[in-house]
């Protein structure tokens, strides 16, 4: 039984079993309840690690190319931008931390993900996966200008 969770036209949350083709919302089931408005599974499911980790890396391609220069993180927000948009199922695990230099300079900013899909054996699988901007700015402002390093495993 695959069931995914989706959201209906008045943006309650519904679960439809992908086998039963029949949708729950509230507990209740049957023809009274909401349409839900799209279902969009997950794209990650049904592929193997190394497959989804693939799909993951050009999604993220464009943001992890050039140098930035915002105070905003703009490539990061980018970036959870796209896993929403693309209907992954992800979560970031811990708070973004600051490191500093033996002055200390913050020097680079990470910030931390998970990625849950069923895998290519229907096995619930996690990529697990580090975004790093590290400093290229100046001597005394690092993160002044920074590029962005994506890693999974």
């Amino acid at each position: 039984m695959k069931i995914i969770i989706i959201k209906t036209a008045n943006y309650k949350e519904a679960q439809f079993d992908l086998d039963m083709n029949r949708y729950e919302t509230e507990g209740m089931m049957g023809e009274n309840l909401e349409e839900p408005t799209q279902i969009t599974p997950n794209p990650l499911d049904g592929k193997s690690k190394q497959s989804a980790k693939n799909y993951l890396y050009k999604l993220v391609e464009p943001y992890t190319k050039g140098i930035y220069s915002d105070s905003y993180w703009q490539p990061i927000q980018a970036i959870w931008k796209s896993f929403t948009d693309n209907n992954l199922e992800w979560e970031m695990t811990r708070s973004s931390q600051y490191f500093k230099d033996e002055k200390g300079n913050p020097v680079r900013k990470e910030w931390y993900f998970k990625i849950s899909f069923l895998n290519n054996r229907q096995r619930p699988t996690e990529i697990i996966g580090t975004i790093t901007a590290a400093g290229a700015g100046t001597v005394q402002d690092p993160l002044d200008r920074y590029d962005v390093v994506v890693v999974m495993f």
